[in-house]
């Protein structure tokens, strides 16, 4: 019986030249999952930026709108003309209606100027700006108005509205005057706010540290007391801009009240106190660009952009996003006759 040979057969591996492509298909392969990665991470990270520029902006231009649309309401009249009590920077404090850490002398209750600003600068020394200071060259914008809702009942050390047809008055001693039999009255809160910016922010809000070095937009506004309290409206806004819409048509023309002007604040023109003033001039309408800034850098990103806006010709080249918005508001209770 022959006994049968066996041949044994080996199996050939791969060779060095198959092992380098398989090595360079994966680090192809490696290489596209790791770019997708970052790509996909830069791309929310960038999401996550705008994000919270854009709610930043949301924010600022809701609180200032119903601000700006409410200048120069008194409640049962908008004429300022008929409200006792009120004073101008010049006049002496009304008994009862002193505000402590006021920004200027009767800087809360000058009921003439329903909506006034300052042009690039921050003009009260009465009211030092928050944090490090203002942000140069920002504008401020003052506004003052009845509340919208009427109060239930009067309170003691808050400036208060009481208002008429054609009569009103204001008070903050808890004692809502007395009107005459068969007619109608409302009771509310005097709103007097000065919004600015300031080169700082609240540690409470930004979540990327104490918050200074990050800009944001606050106000002065008059709270009980009466006093001044600084409040933070929202962080990252590092400019405010503001022109105003003027009508300089004269009184009972036909194009009475409607904006053929836009001025800066503290222009001539509205100025009593310039010999380019205009007692026909009233402001009928505000327009308030924003400009608004990442909370901290991007790294790898460089902002070369040149923003261009009301009186602001500027050039950052930083590592910070930013996004210009802009709102016109029309004045509702602004009497141009």
């Amino acid at each position: 019986m022959k006994q049968r040979m066996r041949i044994l057969r080996t199996q050939p591996g791969m060779s060095l030249i198959e092992l380098m492509i398989s090595l360079l298909i994966g680090s192809i392969l490696m290489v596209g999952a790791v770019t997708i990665f970052v790509k996909s991470k830069d791309t929310y990270r960038l999401n996550e930026t705008m994000g919270r520029i854009q709610e930043n902006a949301r924010l600022a231009l809701a609180m200032l709108g119903p601000d700006m649309r409410l200048a120069s309401f008194w409640g049962r009249g908008s004429d300022a003309g008929v409200i006792a009590g009120g004073a101008g920077e010049t006049d002496v404090i009304p008994a009862g209606l002193a505000v402590a850490g006021s920004c200027r002398q009767n800087w809360a209750i000058d009921v003439d100027l329903a909506i006034e600003g300052a042009n690039n600068n921050f003009p009260y020394a009465g009211c030092p700006p928050f944090g490090s200071g203002a942000q140069p060259a920002s504008d401020v914008i003052v506004t003052r108005h009845a509340s919208s809702t009427p109060v239930a009942a009067a309170t003691a050390g808050r400036i208060q509205v009481f208002s008429m047809r054609m009569a009103g008055s204001l008070f903050a001693d808890g004692v809502i005057p007395v009107a005459p039999p068969g007619s109608t009255s409302r009771v509310a809160n005097l709103i007097t706010h000065a919004y600015y910016v300031s080169q700082d922010s609240g540690p409470g809000p930004v979540p990327f540290g104490s918050g200074v070095g990050v800009p944001s937009l606050r106000r002065k506004a008059l709270v009980p007391g009466p006093s001044v309290q600084d409040q933070e409206i929202s962080p990252g806004i590092e400019d405010l801009q503001v022109q105003f819409g003027l009508d300089t048509n004269i009184v009972g023309s036909a194009f009475r009240g409607s904006v053929n002007r836009w001025v800066d604040p503290g222009n001539p023109l509205i100025d009593p106190l310039s010999g380019g003033f205009n007692p026909n001039a009233k402001i009928v309408a505000v327009k308030i660009w924003l400009l608004i800034r990442a909370e901290r850098p991007e790294p790898g990103f460089t902002n070369t952009t040149n923003y261009v806006y009301a009186d602001q010709n500027v050039t950052f080249n930083d590592n910070f996003r930013r996004l210009l918005v802009s709102e016109t508001y029309q004045l509702r209770n602004t009497w141009v006759n």
